[in-house]
């Protein structure tokens, strides 16, 4: 950084959640929201989209996850 700007420059931490890192194969086998985002925003028919969605409601229906 030129003329002392260096102090200027952010230092920014971040967690890269990397979606073409996984597979709709590893998708599915995983029950979490960022995975069925992950899916919602891969899928290419309504009939995919239907899917996560029943799946993620079935999930969400359990005990377990009352408090989402």
């Amino acid at each position: 950084m030129p003329g002392g700007l260096a102090r200027y420059r952010p230092d920014v931490r971040y967690l890269l959640l990397d979606e073409g890192a996984y597979s709709n194969t590893d998708l599915e086998s995983l029950r979490n929201l960022v995975a069925a985002l992950f899916r919602l925003e891969n899928s290419q028919t309504p009939e995919d989209v239907k899917m996560v969605l029943e799946n993620l409601i079935a999930w969400l229906g359990a005990k377990e996850q009352v408090s989402l």
